[in-house]
Parts: C-alpha cells; structure tokens; sequence
C-alpha cells in the first residue's frame, strides 16, 4: 500500500504545483503534465505507466518527425501483441 500512497502523492504534489504556479489557466497545461508524469521510469519496475500501456516508450514532442503523417487505417500500424510487450518487459527485468 505504501508504494500506491506514494504515487498519488506524486501525483497530487505536481498538479498542486500546476495550480499554484498558473492559477487561472492551469487546465491548459495538465496535458503536458500528466504526459510527463506517465513517461517517467519507474523505480520499482524501471518501466515508464506509457511503456506498460502501449508496449514502447513515448515519443517526446522533440523527436517527432517534422514530416511526420498520421494514416487514415488503423491496419497500416504495426501493433505489438501483448505477448511482445510481455517478453520485452521480461528481458528487461
């Protein structure tokens, strides 16, 4: 339970900061927080909430493409299945 408590700590400490730091337009800024807080690594797994989720780590805004162009099927992804995801998470610990 501790390791639960301290996450939404963490959680509650940021967005405190948010609002604190812009108190009359911090709803606009959650987004990039909120990005930044699911694309850390975590110490207990050193694994990142995004890379649990998805399979791959997160593209940060700075390593995006400039020529970079969302396709119209969802089938011209290639999608990692969740056995994938679980090898590489076992290779990793």
């Amino acid at each position: 339970m501790p390791i639960v408590n301290s996450k939404i700590r963490i959680f509650f400490r940021a967005l405190s900061k948010l609002v604190a730091t812009k108190p009359e337009n911090w709803d606009q800024y959650l987004d990039a927080v909120m990005f930044g807080l699911r694309t850390k690594k975590q110490v207990t797994n050193k694994f990142s909430p995004f890379f649990l989720m998805f399979g791959r780590e997160a593209r940060q805004p700075t390593e995006v493409p400039e020529d970079f162009t969302v396709g119209k099927h969802v089938s011209q992804y290639n999608f990692r299945s969740i056995d994938a995801v679980l090898k590489t998470w076992a290779e990793r610990i």
